[in-house]
């Protein structure tokens, strides 16, 4: 690991801060546990790594497939995009697959790993766990399959910030795809809003409580937002429409 200086130290120590337990809405069927997915992961520790001007990069070093096994060796970066300082790690990934899958897995692992150890991003696991209670299943420390529960639209129960960030990202990548806006202009303006209406200035300074009455009137966040897309996408038609006339006019002029 290189040796950078108090700048992005500060900046992970600020991730670190942020960032909440992971869900793990991941589950092998096969062993019968629940897993953090690595777009469970990528979904929480991305915006909080934009906020705090780290950019994220990863390259494989060394790969070698023996039979069904695939082991590599990764390198990941981070940088300060202020300072330009970076931050070298090494880290290795193991994956198990009879086909062409097995340097992906691999490469997830050590991703999520690196991450994980890194930011001390918690997911309830707890190795531990198992040789204190030995008489206790899988599915007593929570790690059964998913169950499809239906929430109350006036009740969010077992929320947590990372969770509903995810929640609430998710709508607004949702009413990109319906509208055709790019997802990054969805989220600028759905943050804004709820900065407005809780007088905030990032979503780290959001109480539990304002997460919990952002996830019950997602459904207004969410018309509010498609009425204020729209309204922008219409402003940029009628200017484009007022400029082509405008061309055509003069067009017709020098005609």
């Amino acid at each position: 690991m290189s040796q950078p200086s108090k700048a992005i130290y500060a900046k992970l120590a600020k991730v670190m801060s942020m960032v909440e337990r992971v869900p793990k809405n991941g589950y092998n069927k096969y062993h019968n546990y629940s897993y953090t997915t690595e777009t469970d992961l990528s979904e929480s520790i991305r915006p909080i790594l934009i906020e705090c001007g780290l950019a994220f990069f990863s390259s494989v070093e060394e790969q070698e497939r023996n039979g069904e096994f695939t082991k590599v060796k990764m390198k990941f970066v981070l940088a300060d995009n202020e300072s330009g300082e970076i931050l070298e790690s090494y880290y290795y990934g193991e994956g198990q697959d009879k086909g062409d899958k097995g340097l992906y897995k691999a490469y997830t692992g050590a991703t999520k790993y690196f991450l994980m150890k890194t930011f001390l991003i918690p997911t309830g696991d707890d190795p531990e766990q198992d040789a204190e209670n030995p008489g206790k299943s899988s599915k007593s420390q929570g790690t059964e399959p998913p169950q499809n529960t239906k929430k109350d639209d006036k009740q969010v129960q077992h929320l947590d910030a990372a969770k509903a960030r995810k929640m609430i990202f998710k709508v607004f990548n949702d009413i990109a795809k319906s509208e055709g806006v790019a997802p990054q202009k969805v989220q600028e303006i759905g943050k804004n809003k709820i900065y407005k209406i809780f007088n905030v200035d990032s979503l780290t300074k959001l109480s539990l409580e304002q997460w919990e009455g952002i996830v019950n009137s997602s459904n207004n966040l969410k018309e509010n937002i498609i009425k204020y897309v729209r309204k922008l996408k219409q402003d940029s038609e009628d200017t484009n429409r007022f400029i082509n006339e405008v061309a055509d006019g003069m067009a017709k002029g020098k005609a």
